[in-house]
């Protein structure tokens, strides 16, 4: 009697946590079709500017920012943060936000690497292709890429004849990030055996994790380059 009591709840409480993941599987559909139709009414507006950080292919990192006037004095604005060397894009985000807030926020960016002014046609087409080599290593992009990308609307990559090169030395090349945990860089590194093997990539590890790296994370047969620098941002 008790186990058939013990079965009905399994069963009942299995019943709701099915009901309760479906709910929120509908209203994240929702929210997420609610994002496109803003991010396409927004796509309609004149460009303010298209940016990215100088310095991004000699660092490995950077932003990349596209914004457009949506009413008086406000934006919409897209941001990327693209990792050109191995995992392409890292976040991405969507804002609106009105002219003063927009330029404070370049101004506190601005402070770590200068913007350039860049052709929209030249920034999707950075964007795109560092998504794609980033999946090719093993890494999708941020989960609210497509939606901040759609941002360019008509824009046209195959308008920008640049050839992008991504990787370091010809192979990808992971930066460790300063606030990585030893887990993460272990599980990144495990990714990064798989789907491309022991000697399909290099990293490069801050000072401080040197110990990590050669401690956990190196062998004697270890087809990686040493890692002796720091992140270099």
């Amino acid at each position: 009697m008790a186990s058939t009591i013990a079965q009905r709840r399994a069963l009942t409480e299995a019943r709701r946590r099915k009901i309760v993941a479906q709910q929120r599987r509908q209203e994240r559909d929702r929210m997420e079709a609610v994002s496109f139709d803003r991010v396409r009414r927004s796509a309609k507006g004149p460009i303010h500017c298209c940016l990215i950080q100088e310095g991004l292919f000699e660092h490995g990192f950077g932003i990349v920012v596209l914004a457009r006037a949506i009413g008086i004095g406000e934006v919409a604005m897209g941001t990327f943060l693209v990792d050109i060397y191995c995992r392409g894009i890292k976040d991405a985000a969507l804002l609106c936000i009105d002219l003063n807030e927009f330029d404070c926020l370049l101004g506190e960016i601005g402070r770590a690497s200068p913007w350039e002014q860049v052709e929209p046609s030249y920034a999707r087409k950075l964007l795109r292709e560092a998504a794609g080599y980033g999946d090719s290593c093993g890494f999708s992009p941020h989960r609210d890429f497509t939606a901040a990308e759609a941002l360019f609307g008509d824009v046209r990559s195959d308008d920008c004849d640049t050839a992008f090169r991504f990787g370091q030395h010809g192979k990808p090349c992971y930066v460790v990030g300063p606030n990585e945990s030893h887990h993460k860089i272990r599980k990144t590194l495990q990714r990064l055996r798989n789907r491309l093997g022991e000697d399909g990539f290099t990293f490069i590890v801050p000072i401080d994790e040197l110990e990590l790296a050669a401690d956990d994370l190196m062998t004697d047969s270890s087809p990686y380059e040493t890692p002796t620098a720091e992140i270099p941002f």
